[in-house]
């Protein structure tokens, strides 16, 4: 479990990863208003730098600034961002 925790905020942010074969990465999340008021958060959630598929380990190393060009993540309606590799026209 990791743990980041806002003195100033009142507020404790804590997460772990798993795995699955239907989800693929999982992390739980949970925030604690750990504060002795109430308060109002706006989250914004999303993995960073996701490897796009297909891509090994020394194309990644050799041509990472080009694989970079090609990652876009888009919002759907549904509430989970779909991250996607796409060809320039």
């Amino acid at each position: 479990m990791f743990e980041e925790v806002n003195h100033d905020l009142g507020l404790a942010f804590t997460y772990t990863w798993t795995s699955g074969n239907r989800f693929g990465f999982i992390r739980q999340s949970q925030l604690l208003n750990t504060g002795a008021t109430d308060v109002r958060v706006e989250l914004l959630d999303g993995l960073r730098n996701l490897l796009p598929y297909g891509v090994d380990r020394a194309a990644q190393a050799e041509l990472s600034t080009l694989i970079d060009a090609y990652k876009q993540a888009e919002a759907v309606p549904a509430p989970v961002p779909e991250s996607s590799r796409s060809a320039l026209s």
